[in-house]
């Protein structure tokens, strides 16, 4: 190693701490092989709590990226992934908290359809600028809301088939009651809701403070 050998471990943080890109992930996982010291200084938690993929990956490349780190990982976004790296992600990444999906494509509610994922707080989907597409009526939202029992924040942005009205989710939720924390919510939606049905979403979604429908 030359002149790194002697390096102590708060300068060798220091040097890693500016590997930040998805690039740079895959370079750690190979210094990490150089020495003991550098899985060591590399492994550390906190390095791995805020992770953002700033290009598409398969589900095996961010296995071999991050199997090691999986438990540290608190808040995770990724851009232009399908529901198989979704569902990956929800079911393998304990700790997670907060995932952001960017510039989806083919992503549906179907990848919320198997678990509950007691762990995610915060959610947010935004739609590609070219070919968005997100399978996601009302039904699927309360569905969604009730696989992600703790969720205080959802933000869909950019969807090709939004939601039809506040009404249309009313009535989802009286034929689907759920126990939701949900605070604040971010819909694109076909048409505007009236004050009398936010009030009634209220009655059903006692949690919610902020709501914002993107006509």
């Amino acid at each position: 190693m030359g002149l790194t050998e002697n390096l102590p471990t708060e300068i060798l943080n220091e040097i890693f701490s500016y590997f930040q890109d998805i690039q740079d992930f895959t370079t750690l996982n190979t210094l990490r092989q150089v020495c003991r010291q550098w899985q060591q200084v590399i492994d550390i938690p906190s390095r791995w709590q805020v992770i953002f993929m700033n290009r598409p990956l398969s589900v095996q490349q961010l296995k071999r990226y991050m199997h090691a780190h999986r438990p540290f990982i608190h808040r995770l976004t990724l851009h232009q992934v399908k529901d198989e790296m979704l569902r990956h992600v929800l079911t393998d990444y304990p700790a997670l908290e907060y995932l952001c999906v960017t510039q989806w494509t083919t992503l549906t509610h179907h990848s919320f359809r198997l678990f509950k994922y007691g762990h995610i707080r915060q959610l947010v989907l935004v739609g590609g600028n070219k070919d968005p597409f997100l399978a996601l009526d009302a039904p699927a939202l309360v569905r969604l809301l009730e696989m992600c029992p703790l969720i205080t924040c959802l933000d869909i942005q950019q969807c090709l088939m939004p939601i039809k009205s506040i009404q249309s989710v009313i009535k989802a939720l009286q034929t689907n009651p759920i126990q939701s924390r949900i605070e604040s919510l971010t819909l694109p939606i076909q048409y505007p809701c009236t004050h009398s049905e936010r009030l009634l979403l209220g009655q059903y979604l006692p949690s919610l403070t902020y709501l914002h429908l993107l006509v």
